[in-house]
């Protein structure tokens, strides 16, 4: 089934001519690749000798020797058997089989099946077109050489028309592990989806005791499907849970949700709900739209502390549940953008005395156009007009006195424009690049400062509350780089290595923004993905640092010689000013020194599909007063 906002694809349908024709026991059976052949009884018996086959329209079986019996269907072959019957293969030292009745007997057997699952057994029993019985069996729904899960049994029944597998006296094995024994498991033999219990979880916490669930799969339709949670907790009483899944061609999307209708510790009611939907609109005036909504809610504070999911153990820290409704578009050759409403539901802990907050957009439009390799020149806009509001309440926590006084408001609110245009000319040659960038950004800022009370509703950073501002930065940079190249070995294998130094200068002036308020801004974190930064504050554009600057950068890489697989990567990076900090949030201490702290990496591959990776961050000057630590966003808390 396509994605969303894909269009769906021709379908290939199976003409009639090229169904399997019906089979009778009169059938002509072909015999081929046979060394020698020996026919007694009148042609009955038949023995075939050195790369035998016996072929049928619907089956193909090779052995070294095998012996059929015409009378009675029988085969039997001996050495390196190979049956295969409707796309699934089995391989063993020996097999005894009727072609006629389609059952027989394989020992010791290795079976492959066209639904991908796999293999071996000490016997298999074939009763039948449709059920196999494997004894002392392993089983999974992987056809690789060492496959993520596996189930191991006694007796495993597979029934191809149901989907379905039965072990009995199982023992489920992630990565060789025993992680579950169930005297009877079912599990699918298809990569389809199959009705019926999932695995039980259970744990044990001190806020809700004893807690078990166990899942129940719906198979409703190939397009729909739903899971019933029912869950108990020994401290709190029965909850039900539910998931239902949707695809369409056009849309897809998930609805959770939970209901507990008594909490026996609070006495009343808890819920959970979520839901997260994707869905294409379809095309006007030469422009694609999409929508997607990510909304969440619970019913208090508490409810993710109190009902820890054992599988996502995190859920316990959430602070902020996203609620977010956006709607996008593309196309018109060089445009794309959106438009957005992003709210939270603040989760209050307790135990704590802080109330934490998080600005709203309600809502953001963005408008970005792009056009590269126009004349050899890169064209780029971002365009953004955004409204914030910081939610008035945060529960029992303020007195009557600070909300009178403040109405509420805890932050100034505000509108805010910016506009960010670049030019850039990338030179690429074989072996190295240099890229001249040059843009200029533009915001706007509409504010709405309230009476302040105490530590609450903050002044601007330079004390005064102008309620329009207006700022205009040139922000010039230049990018540039070498690869050299050798061939050598790694741990013994062939492979090509690189030497990449990388060169990055930015210049912005300084202009005074400490009368400009702070939405939704912060201090990145210095590393390899903001030592190349144009500014050091992410998030929104509500400062801009001060720039005169350069960092250097330094990259090793070591590729497979055959397949170009990256097994080692080495970097290192330090960036140099040439001018003060100026720009600086509230409560940020401004920079001193004129060099960065190093920064090393390393990424290594240790196998194909597992890699690993590391990062080291020394200060130059050891013997400085360390910074103080910002409270998230760049801002105290309140």
């Amino acid at each position: 089934m396509p994605g969303v906002g894909q269009s769906s694809a021709p379908r290939l349908y199976v003409s009639p001519m090229l169904t399997s024709p019906a089979l009778n026991n009169d059938e002509i059976v072909t015999f081929t690749d046979s060394a020698r052949a020996d026919i007694t009884n009148n042609t009955n018996s038949i023995t075939l000798d050195g790369k035998s086959q016996i072929r049928r329209p619907d089956a193909i079986l090779k052995a070294d020797t095998i012996n059929y019996d015409r009378s009675t269907g029988t085969v039997t072959a001996l050495g390196n058997a190979r049956l295969f019957r409707d796309g699934n293969l089995i391989t063993g030292p020996g097999l005894r089989y009727n072609i006629d009745k389609v059952n027989g007997t394989i020992t010791s057997p290795v079976y492959s099946l066209a639904t991908g699952g796999q293999g071996q057994a000490s016997q298999a029993n074939i009763i039948d077109d449709n059920h196999v019985n494997l004894k002392d069996a392993t089983y999974s729904g992987c056809s690789c050489d060492e496959p993520f899960w596996q189930i191991r049994s006694s007796n495993v029944d597979l029934y191809n028309d149901e989907n379905e597998g039965i072990a009995e006296d199982g023992t489920l094995y992630i990565k060789g592990v025993p992680v579950m024994w169930s005297p009877y498991l079912t599990f699918p033999i298809r990569a389809e989806k199959k009705t019926g219990f999932l695995t039980p979880t259970y744990g044990m916490t001190s806020r809700s005791g004893l807690d078990l669930s166990v899942p129940y799969f719906i198979n409703l339709a190939p397009q729909y499907d739903l899971t019933l949670i029912p869950r108990y907790l020994s401290k709190r009483g029965a909850q039900l849970g539910a998931e239902f899944r949707y695809l369409q061609p056009n849309y897809s999307g998930t609805l959770t949700g939970t209901y507990m209708h008594r909490d026996n510790e609070l006495d009343r009611s808890r819920w959970m709900f979520s839901w997260r939907h994707l869905q294409s609109l379809g095309s006007v005036l030469g422009l694609n739209f999409n929508l997607s909504v990510d909304w969440n809610a619970v019913s208090d504070d508490d409810y993710y502390r109190d009902f820890t999911d054992m599988t996502t153990i995190t859920q316990a820290d959430k602070t902020y549940l996203n609620r977010n409704i956006t709607l996008g578009f593309s196309g018109y050759k060089y445009w794309d953008g959106y438009l957005q409403i992003q709210k939270y539901q603040t989760l209050q802990d307790a135990t704590t005395t802080d109330i934490y907050g998080q600005y709203e957009k309600v809502p953001e439009l963005r408008v970005h156009g792009a056009r590269f390799d126009w004349h050899g020149l890169d064209l780029e806009t971002t365009n953004t007009l955004t409204r914030f509001e910081y939610p008035t309440y945060f529960g029992s926590k303020l007195s009557d006195e600070v909300i009178d006084q403040t109405e509420g408001h805890l932050r100034p609110d505000g509108t805010r424009f910016t506009s960010y245009s670049t030019l850039s000319y990338p030179i690429v040659r074989p072996g190295w690049y240099i890229t001249p960038k040059i843009g200029l950004h533009a915001s706007q800022y509409e504010t709405d400062w309230y009476t302040r009370y105490g530590q609450y509703s903050f002044y601007s950073q330079s004390g005064n509350q102008r309620r329009s501002v207006s700022r205009v930065l040139p922000i010039v940079s230049l990018d540039a780089g070498m690869t050299f190249e050798r061939e050598t070995t790694l741990f013994g294998y062939p492979s090509t290595q690189t030497l990449e130094p990388r060169l990055y200068y930015l210049y912005i002036p300084y202009q005074d923004q400490s009368d400009i308020p702070i939405f939704d801004t912060d201090v990145s974190q210095f590393g390899f993905a903001s030592a190349f930064s144009e500014n050091r504050y992410n998030g929104g554009w509500d400062r801009i640092n001060n720039a005169n600057q350069v960092t250097l950068g330094l990259t090793s890489r070591w590729f497979d010689r055959d397949t170009g697989f990256q097994r080692l990567a080495l970097q290192v990076a330090q960036r140099v000013y040439f001018d003060s900090q100026r720009v600086t949030l509230p409560f940020e201490s401004p920079r001193t020194g004129t060099k960065s702290d190093w920064i090393f990496g390393a990424e290594a591959a240790l196998t194909n599909k597992f890699t690993t990776q590391a990062a080291l961050q020394i200060d130059p000057y050891q013997a400085r007063q360390p910074r103080p630590m910002l409270p998230p966003n760049g801002r105290p808390s309140v």
